[in-house]
């Protein structure tokens, strides 16, 4: 008759679990560095090229805001009044604000 053989199971050993735990952390800090640091550099761009626009919108603000006090001038608005043809009445101008 043939003989029954019995295979053992191999238990793992303290040392073969920390080998694991080990490898495990390795993997993960590896995928970690790599990925994580190259989504960090896209966010970081993204953020230089939205700093890059806002100040942008800011210098166009402030031409605007130059223009927009140039062509409220008083004598820009007679100059531009003149120009359509319109004439002024001095006895329809009404002066408020002073307090005088």
């Amino acid at each position: 008759m043939a003989k029954l053989v019995k295979k053992k199971r191999r238990k793992l050993s303290g040392a073969g679990i920390c080998l694991i735990v080990f490898l495990v952390s390795l993997v993960l800090s590896v995928y970690a560095n790599l990925f994580i640091r190259s989504d960090n550099a896209a966010l970081m761009i993204r953020i230089q090229q939205l700093d890059a626009q806002c100040t942008s919108l800011q210098n166009d603000n402030a031409n605007l805001e130059i223009q927009i006090n140039t062509l409220k001038n008083k004598s820009n608005v007679y100059t531009l009044a003149q120009e359509a043809g319109m004439q002024q009445i001095e006895s329809n101008v009404i002066n408020i604000g002073s307090g005088e």
